[in-house]
């Protein structure tokens, strides 16, 4: 699988750069219910796990709330490589919104 790493700074402390993270997660997991066939989440202090499936298609990977900045490494389906550049911006806009 084609990986996908976005790093997004931000100026807040890391527990509440979490907080934000994690809350955005609970309402995509609300507003896109339909879409999503299956979300898992696994959350050991400041790093996280996930497990997505959308539309048929699984992605895999971690967050990372860093001091400065929240990292996302994941691994994409092939099928959803020709939108990468459109989930990138998404990724970006969102947390970029949310964290500051």
């Amino acid at each position: 699988m084609p990986s996908l790493k976005i790093d997004v700074p931000h100026t807040l402390t890391q527990d509440e750069a979490l907080a934000r993270v994690q809350r955005l997660l609970t309402q995509v997991k609300s507003q896109y219910a339909e879409q999503i066939q299956q979300v898992d989440e696994q959350w050991e202090q400041f790093q996280g796990r996930f497990l997505l499936k959308v539309m048929g298609m699984k992605s895999e990977g971690t967050v990372r709330i860093e001091e400065a900045a929240v990292r996302i490494d994941s691994k994409i389906p092939l099928a959803a490589w020709v939108m990468k550049g459109q989930i990138e911006t998404a990724i970006r806009t969102h947390l970029g919104k949310l964290l500051s």
